[in-house]
């Protein structure tokens, strides 16, 4: 047993493991056929105003709407909202995926100005880029795209010996087996 074991280790490691780091071709073009398996998440690219007092809800809108076509429309709403190094007026810029943050979900995430309450406080969210998902380049999934290709070498080698190989079970072997097991 412990031979037969071993020349099915080596063999399996010919057929499956070692072929997986050896051939290239293969795995790229496993990779080329799997890879919209392994996407990015949408994402945007926003910059986020939020007041924080409802008082000037109205004119933090009606300011922006001035503002919003002058290049230096940050500074002229922190001029018009952060009064004495307060910070009524708070701007976030960044990126979010979907998921990250439950406000942006709530919208349609499109190029343009949105105008909403999150957490009850007057916002304006202005995406400047949306970004679909998109096929992760293969060095981020490297790992990921070999195992599978081992999986796929695996299960095609054993459809390959099941082809060629039929199997006989001696009955009378299998029923002792199992009595001897208990599972009879």
């Amino acid at each position: 047993e412990f031979h037969d074991g071993m020349l099915l280790f080596e063999i399996s490691g010919d057929k499956v493991w070692n072929r997986v780091s050896e051939d290239t071709v293969g795995l790229k073009a496993y990779f080329e056929q799997h890879m919209n398996e392994h996407l990015t998440r949408r994402s945007v690219e926003a910059r986020i105003y939020t007041l924080r007092s409802t008082e000037k809800e109205k004119e933090f809108y009606l300011s922006y709407r001035k503002y919003s076509r002058k290049p230096e429309t940050d500074a002229l709403m922190k001029a018009r909202f952060n009064k004495k190094n307060d910070s009524l007026l708070l701007i976030t810029e960044g990126k979010w995926f979907a998921g990250d943050y439950p406000e942006l979900d709530k919208i349609e995430w499109k190029e343009g100005v949105e105008y909403k309450r999150i957490n009850n406080l007057p916002s304006i969210i202005v995406i400047s880029k949306v970004t679909e998902p998109e096929p992760l380049p293969f060095e981020e999934v490297q790992g990921e795209i070999m195992t599978g290709y081992q999986n796929y070498l695996e299960n095609e080698w054993i459809k390959q010996l099941k082809g060629t190989y039929t199997v006989k079970v001696d009955e009378l072997v299998f029923a002792e087996v199992k009595k001897n097991l208990g599972n009879e």
